[in-house]
C-alpha cells in the first residue's frame, strides 16, 4: 500500500489529469518519482501514460511502459505501448509486442488493443497481414484488410466456413479447449500476429493470501482476463463453502468448530474448472499444531528407545539461512554485494535476488547468468 505522502502525490496527478493539464500532471509525477525513490512501483503506470500522451520523449515512455507491464497489464496499457512503438518507428518490436499481448490477454474486438493492432497492420502489411485473438468467451477473432484467404488450424482441426464481414473481421466459436490448443493462422502462407500463441498457464491466476489470528484475506488476479472474478471454493472436511469476491478480495473468518481441520482452497477458472491455490490447504494455529504433532510421531525403534548416557557431542543443526537482495540499478554495487554474501555467509545459504524491473541491460544479463549457474535464485 502506498504511503500517505505518495497517495497524496497520486491524487494530485489525477486531479491535474482531470483538468486536462497534462504538463502539470507530468511535473507532479516526475517530482514524486524522484522523491519516493524507494516506492516507485505505483508511479510506473501514470508516469508511462503521461509520457506517452505528451509525446515529447517516446523512448522514455517505452521504458516506463515496460516497467508498468512488469507489474501487470491490460488491453489499454498494451495498446498504449504499441502506439508509442509505432511512433518511434520500431515496427519489428511492435509486432513482437503485439504477439505477446494477444497471447497474454483475452481479446476484445471493440477494445483499444484491437484498434492499435489494426494500425500496425495498415502501416506495414509486410510485418503481418492480419491478426487473430481469443476472446474471453473462447471465440477466435480474426481481422485483415481487404479480401484475404485465411487458413486456420486449431489443434488438429482445420476451420472451415470462415465468413468475413464487411470490415474484414470474422468470428468463430471454439469453446474452452481452444485456450490451450495451438492455433495456426496464415494468410497466403504467412503467419499472422497472434498465431501459435502460448497463453499463461492456468489463465495466469495468482492468489496471495495472509493468515491472521481470526481471519485469512485472499486476493485473486487473472492475468488473461483481468475482468474475471473467480469464486473461491473452500473444502472443510465433507463441507464445501463458496465465497464471492468483494472490493477487498476474499475474507475467510476462522470458526472454532472447524479450526482444527485443514481448509482446502480452490478458485474457479474462466473455463469453468478449478485451480488449487498454491499453499493450500490453509491450517489455522490449532490445525497446524495437530499436523506437526502427527508428523513428528514415528514408530518406536530399538535405537529410539535407548536412554542416552550423555549429552550429544554436537549442537542441534540450525536451519539454513536465506539472504534476499532487492535490485533495481547499479551493476557494480549489486555484483559486489552478491560476492560479499557468497564469501561471508555459510555454504548452505540460499541467495535470492528480486529484480525490481531494472532498466540496466548489463545488470539484467549478469543476473540471468548467475541464475543459470545456480549462484542465485532470481525473481522478476
Amino acid at each position: 500500500m502506498p504511503s500517505p505522502n505518495l497517495s497524496s502525490s497520486l491524487k494530485g496527478v489525477a486531479a491535474a489529469c482531470a483538468r486536462g493539464d497534462i504538463a502539470q500532471a507530468l511535473r507532479l509525477v516526475d517530482r514524486a518519482y524522484r522523491v519516493h525513490s524507494t516506492e516507485r512501483a505505483p508511479l510506473f503506470r501514470p508516469y508511462a501514460e503521461l509520457l506517452a500522451e505528451e509525446g515529447h520523449d517516446d523512448r522514455a515512455a517505452v521504458a516506463m511502459l515496460e516497467r508498468a507491464r512488469s507489474r501487470g497489464t491490460d488491453a489499454a496499457l498494451e495498446a498504449t505501448l504499441l502506439r508509442v512503438l509505432l511512433r518511434c518507428g520500431e515496427l519489428v518490436r511492435a509486432r513482437a509486442q503485439l504477439d505477446a499481448a494477444l497471447a497474454r490477454l483475452a481479446f476484445d474486438p471493440a477494445g483499444p488493443l484491437a484498434a492499435a493492432a489494426k494500425e500496425l497492420v495498415q502501416l506495414d502489411p509486410t510485418l503481418t497481414p492480419g491478426f487473430v485473438g481469443l476472446t474471453r468467451n473462447f471465440e477466435l477473432y480474426g481481422w485483415a484488410p481487404g479480401p484475404m484467404a485465411w487458413e486456420v488450424v486449431v489443434g488438429q482441426q482445420h476451420l472451415s466456413g470462415i465468413k468475413r464481414r464487411q470490415d474484414g473481421s470474422w468470428l468463430k466459436a471454439l469453446g474452452p479447449k481452444a485456450y490451450s490448443a495451438p492455433v495456426e493462422a496464415l494468410i497466403g502462407g504467412v503467419p499472422v500476429a497472434g498465431s501459435a500463441a502460448v497463453r499463461p498457464a492456468d489463465f495466469g491466476l495468482t492468489a496471495p493470501f495472509e493468515i491472521g489470528h481470526a481471519a485469512a484475506n485472499i486476493t485473486a488476479n487473472c492475468e488473461w482476463d483481468p475482468a474475471f472474478h473467480p469464486v473461491l471454493r473452500v473444502q472443510i472436511g465433507k463441507r464445501e463453502l463458496r465465497v464471492s469476491s468483494s472490493a477487498k478480495g476474499y475474507r475467510l473468518n476462522r470458526t472454532a468448530a472447524a479450526d482444527d481441520q485443514p481448509w482446502h482452497l480452490a478458485f474457479t477458472t474462466p473455463a469453468g474448472g478449478t485451480w488449487a491455490v498454491p499453499g493450500s490447504p490453509l491450517l489455522w494455529p490449532r490445525a497446524a499444531r495437530r499436523h506437526l504433532e502427527r508428523s513428528s510421531i514415528a514408530a518406536p525403534t530399538q535405537a529410539s528407545q535407548r536412554v542416552p548416557t550423555r549429552a550429544p557431542s554436537r549442537p542441534p543443526a540450525r536451519a539454513p539461512l536465506t539472504v534476499i537482495v532487492p535490485v533495481y540499478a547499479g551493476a557494480e554495487e549489486t555484483l559486489a554485494c552478491l560476492q560479499a554474501v557468497r564469501r561471508t555467509a555459510p555454504a548452505d545459504t540460499r541467495r535470492g535476488v528480486v529484480d525490481d524491473a531494472t532498466p540496466e541491460a548489463a545488470l539484467a544479463a549478469a543476473l540471468d547468468s548467475l541464475a543459470k549457474a545456480g549462484e542465485v535464485e532470481l525473481l522478476r
